[in-house]
């Protein structure tokens, strides 16, 4: 009879010397050897994937908190072949700048980040946005009044993209 159990890995640093650190998984498997039970042991060097992970970490930390730092908000958009553009992101300086909770920012702004764009705005906005994408260009930017709250538009004028 063969019989075969696999256990979960662990990662374990080592200290190699010259300084550098390494990381193995480890993981076990109990068999049937012969008709001797024994256990089989794998190790696999998995450096560079914890390495990755760690920095990966690390900027994400960073990101999170220069987001939160900034003057006003963020919004990260990706532009839709329809000529929409979708959030993938809007920061709570975001919400909080058009005087809206982040739940109502994401209210209006779901299904198109441009739906906040003053009425009197939206032609020449929806203008720049074509030429930008047009040209593939990798940065742009565009200063337009947003709605502000329930609805109100607001006199001032933001940068975008």
């Amino acid at each position: 009879m063969h019989f075969e159990k696999s256990c979960p890995g662990w990662k374990i640093p080592q200290h190699v010397s010259g300084g550098t650190d390494r990381y193995y998984s480890t993981r076990f498997r109990d068999t049937d050897w012969n008709g001797i039970p024994a256990y089989v042991k794998y190790v696999q060097d998995v450096t560079e994937e914890t390495r990755v992970q760690k920095e990966k970490e690390r900027l994400e930390q960073y990101f999170q908190t220069l987001v939160k730092n900034l003057p006003g908000g963020v919004a990260v958009v990706r532009y839709k072949k329809d000529g929409s553009l979708v959030p993938e992101f809007l920061s709570d300086g975001f919400a909080a700048m058009t005087g809206m909770t982040p739940k109502e920012a994401w209210s209006l702004y779901k299904k198109n980040a441009l739906n906040g764009v003053h009425p009197d705005d939206q032609e020449r906005v929806n203008v720049q946005m074509a030429r930008f994408v047009d040209r593939g260009e990798n940065h742009c930017e565009i200063t337009y009044r947003v709605k502000k709250g329930m609805g109100v538009t607001s006199g001032s004028k933001i940068p975008s993209l």
